[in-house]
């Protein structure tokens, strides 16, 4: 499946529901299922998980979400976590339907890349990244 690798904290708001527009400096033709993967850079982040702060996940596979348009960022896009202002920017429109997936490490790579369907897996309704870290 194809997938892209986005920095944290951006790739936990889009797995949590929080995001669902990806800046990007191209466009992209492409429609469909894509892999959200956190990239391996922006240590630091911390979420608060029942009282407990947990890190953000760094290089690994978080969700499957559908890339449904690609047209140049709007001034209403600013609304949107992410949204760094820069003219000549594209908006990658994502739908709301969310799959989570068990985290697993992936070498991400600046462009689409591919994760084979066999390392993707599906987590049980309910469950989050946390709950296997």
């Amino acid at each position: 499946m194809k997938a892209l690798s986005v920095r944290q904290p951006w790739a936990d708001a889009i797995a949590s529901g929080q995001k669902w527009i990806e800046f990007r400096s191209r466009p992209t033709q492409y429609r469909g299922d894509l892999v959200i993967c956190s990239s391996r850079f922006n240590e630091g982040y911390v979420v608060d998980v029942n009282g407990e702060e947990k890190p953000l996940p760094l290089g690994v596979m978080l969700c499957v979400v559908k890339l449904i348009d690609c047209r140049p960022t709007k001034k209403a896009d600013a609304k949107q976590p992410g949204y760094g202002g820069a003219d000549g920017y594209f908006s990658w429109i994502l739908d709301n339907q969310i799959d989570i997936l068990v985290p697993k490490p992936v070498r991400g790579m600046v462009n689409f890349f591919t994760v084979p369907d066999d390392e993707i897996e599906f987590a049980p309704e309910g469950k989050f990244w946390f709950d296997y870290m």
